[in-house]
């Protein structure tokens, strides 16, 4: 986690403080940014700890809300049980599950909203990074040698473009802002990220 609750004792049980989060993901993304501006050497050079930093940054955040949500409605000695199941889940899936769990199913994502494919292709790079496959092609050559074999192109390092990693981090801040704001602020309103599904409910009952 990046984030951390500082417990108080009150007349009436046991509080917690205001949380306050660690920005550091945040900062060293857009470093990182600035970095990759020097050309497709830098990006191919850089990428690969953006995207590392930017899904790490992306998941603590999620765990640190899912934390806040269950322990407000848990309880200290309830939540701790809870949420270790919640954030052993995957990033793609965690926050699907975020938004409906926050929400009490008031709420759950829009699957063709484009914030949320940015998301999801987020991931998937980020998956092919750190799990990669041994991918090869033979490419044949005219004379009569051994084929040579050769890297995958389809490896995120060679498609991968400044351009696409500020796509990437402008949809986890546009979660942050469309979402856990608004969760911060008490009061969540459909928007092109979020789909109200109460209405519905009530509807097919």
């Amino acid at each position: 986690m990046k984030a951390y609750i500082e417990y108080c004792t009150t007349k009436d049980g046991v509080d917690y403080s205001k949380w306050v989060p660690s920005i550091h993901y945040d900062d060293i993304c857009k470093h990182l940014l600035t970095l990759m501006k020097g050309g497709r050497q830098k990006v191919f050079s850089l990428g690969t700890p953006f995207i590392l930093t930017l899904v790490t940054g992306f998941e603590s955040n999620l765990n640190d809300w899912l934390v806040i949500d269950t322990f407000e409605k848990h309880g200290p000695a309830n939540y701790e049980a809870l949420v270790s199941g919640y954030v052993l889940v995957g990033p793609k899936q965690k926050f699907r599950l975020a938004v409906s769990v926050m929400t009490d199913n008031a709420f759950q994502v829009r699957e063709n909203s484009s914030l949320v494919k940015d998301l999801d292709e987020l991931i998937d790079v980020r998956n092919q990074l750190v799990h990669p496959k041994p991918r090869f092609y033979y490419r044949i050559s005219k004379h009569k040698v051994k084929p040579k074999r050769q890297r995958a192109e389809d490896h995120p390092l060679f498609y991968l473009k400044l351009g696409d990693c500020k796509r990437y981090l402008r949809a986890v801040k546009a979660l942050d802002r469309m979402f856990f704001s608004q969760y911060d602020r008490g009061t969540i309103k459909e928007n092109n990220l979020l789909k109200e599904i109460t209405r519905i409910l009530r509807e097919t009952k």
